[in-house]
């Protein structure tokens, strides 16, 4: 389903955060040493000194579960998205250009919902508010995706102003990728 919801949790603390600092710190000082809770021995991750070197940064947000802390969901109040549609019409709208074979692997059938997280979320919705609990609710997933972006975004700049800070500004790549383009 798709969950959504917000957490307490110490915006420093969140996995995303945790794994660009510690990106941040190998870019800024050359060096980090962590942790491991599997092997329970720390472990020191160093690129190699004068050689090329590869780090990879994975985050994990705005995939579902969108679970936000509440400062950042507070930066997308839900009346100033301007949004009128109602989420049964943005997943139509959405999905009318694929396939019937693509409609039907996101559990479209026609003009019906026939299951997946889409159809469970309108429904719950919908018995919430039948008038406008559909609008709402896109609402509410819209304000947390995009929360969700922006945590994304505070982390990858952590790791770029680390990388601006530290001694491999001059030559080093970075490629960002997208799940789902």
């Amino acid at each position: 389903s798709i969950r959504i919801g917000t957490t307490g949790a110490a915006f420093e603390n969140l996995p995303d955060v945790e794994n660009a600092d510690l990106i941040a710190s190998v870019l800024r000082t050359g060096s980090c040493t962590l942790d491991d809770q599997v092997y329970d021995v720390d472990k020191t991750v160093a690129p190699p000194p004068g050689q090329p070197f590869f780090l990879a940064l994975g985050l994990y947000r705005p995939h579902v579960p969108i679970v936000v802390p509440e400062d950042l969901l507070a930066l997308f109040p839900a009346d100033s998205l301007g949004l009128t549609d109602s989420l049964r019409t943005v997943y139509f709208e959405d999905t009318v250009d694929l396939s019937p074979g693509g409609q039907a692997d996101v559990f479209r059938l026609g003009d019906i919902i026939v299951g997946g997280p889409a159809r469970e979320l309108y429904e719950n919705a919908q018995s919430r508010d039948p008038e406008n609990g559909p609008v709402l609710a896109w609402r509410d997933v819209v304000r947390h995706y995009l929360a969700a972006v922006a945590l994304a975004d505070r982390a990858v700049g952590r790791v770029l102003d680390a990388l601006d800070e530290g001694p491999y500004a001059d030559n080093t790549i970075v490629v960002l990728l997208g799940d789902h383009g």
